[in-house]
């Protein structure tokens, strides 16, 4: 029963990882600064000049996507 328990505390903790994603990316305004968390609770003040971010798909392999896209992906 701990296991299920578990389990289900990760996919939750999961989707609401991915929901803040999303909220994230279309709160983000190409060309102007923002801050970006760089990990650790740590933000850098930063410009994103172009519509094209990294996904890592897996196995540390990343792709190139438009924010529509991975916006897209996470509905």
């Amino acid at each position: 029963m701990n296991n299920l328990l578990e389990e289900y505390s990760i996919i939750n903790n999961k989707i609401a990882e991915l929901k803040l994603i999303k909220r994230l990316l279309s709160e983000i305004n190409i060309g102007e600064e923002n801050y970006i968390n760089i990990g650790g609770m740590i933000l850098a003040k930063a410009k994103i000049l172009e519509d094209k971010f990294l996904v890592n798909i897996g196995n540390r392999i990343f792709i190139e996507k438009s924010r529509e896209e991975i916006i897209n992906i996470l509905d």
